[in-house]
């Protein structure tokens, strides 16, 4: 339960590691998702079973930034073939760290994603990796599907009492993206 931290130090103090339900929010392109994806990467890394539900991004587009973040390379450098042997060996040895992270790192694009099918995500990344527990990152919550709530509010809603309820019985952590909305000005200086 202690290695349930995210490898940054600053954060893991003020919040005290990953459990619970933790919400991340800020205004849209601010890099929330950029953040949480180098916590979920740093996690499996660790070999910390991560689900990461993306409503947002694209699986692709996880994986390449995390390879880029690993070989420390852009994307643009990552394609080239400008034969940098330096850069070639990053990129090889990032390949490599990604290759090992996947077995712990599940990244899922189902938008028709029930808290029922989250419940058997979570049974088999354990049963897969025989861990005891489970990080679930929500990429966001506003984006999670609501299929008989008309209001997104009523949604949200239902959606935190099944992640409090797992939290609970399976003993998960999530780490939940929230954007803010603009207040009645236009800014987000407001309560969101």
């Amino acid at each position: 339960y202690q290695n349930l931290t995210s490898g940054f130090p600053l954060l893991d103090r003020a919040i005290g590691g990953i459990h619970g339900i933790s919400v991340i929010g800020g205004a849209p392109k601010v890099g929330k998702s950029t953040f949480v994806i180098q916590i979920a990467s740093a996690m499996a890394l660790r070999k910390i079973p991560v689900l990461y539900y993306d409503f947002e991004n694209g699986r692709q587009k996880i994986y390449q930034r995390t390879l880029c973040r690993l070989a420390r390379l852009s994307s643009a450098q990552l394609r080239s073939d400008n034969g940098a042997e330096e850069l070639r060996q990053r990129s090889v040895t990032a390949q490599k760290e990604l290759e090992k992270m996947l077995f712990y790192w599940r990244v899922i694009n189902d938008r028709k994603v029930t808290p029922e099918l989250m419940r058997k995500h979570i049974d088999f990344i354990r049963h897969e990796t025989r861990s005891e527990y489970t990080v679930v990152v929500i990429d966001s919550l506003h984006k999670l599907p609501f299929n008989e709530f008309t209001e997104r509010r009523t949604g949200i809603d239902a959606w935190l009492r099944q992640m409090e309820s797992m939290r609970d019985d399976l003993q998960v952590s999530f780490l939940v993206i929230s954007e803010l909305d603009r207040g009645i000005t236009g800014s987000y200086k407001e309560e969101p």
